[in-house]
């Protein structure tokens, strides 16, 4: 007897391509899905070790409380806490670019 199991995309992942085909997100320049508001696309050219290094900096955060993660994972952490941040007008966009010209020199 032959069992054959339908393998159906979840839920999450029928959700993402649903936000990808509205424009909701992207391809970064390093290929990954990404959001496409002002914060991603300032940070779009660094890479993580750089986006991680800009945030800290930006957000006033003293260490590094996500060091445990991996690189991807830290950057990740840290534009979600931006994102917040931004809301709640704690932080600027105009800090970013600053802090995004001194990384790349």
């Amino acid at each position: 007897m032959e069992i054959t199991l339908a393998v159906r995309p979840s839920a999450a992942m029928s959700a993402l391509h649903e936000r990808q085909k509205a424009g909701v997100y992207v391809r970064g320049s390093d290929g990954h899905l990404r959001c496409d508001d002002q914060l991603a696309k300032l940070l779009d050219p660094l890479n993580h070790e750089q986006t991680v290094e800009v945030l800290l900096s930006v957000t006033g955060t003293q260490g590094n409380p996500y060091e445990h993660l991996n690189a991807g994972q830290q950057s990740m952490s840290l534009r979600n806490k931006a994102r917040g941040m931004l809301r709640n007008g704690q932080i600027t966009l105009t800090q970013v670019k600053q802090a995004v010209k001194r990384v790349r020199g």
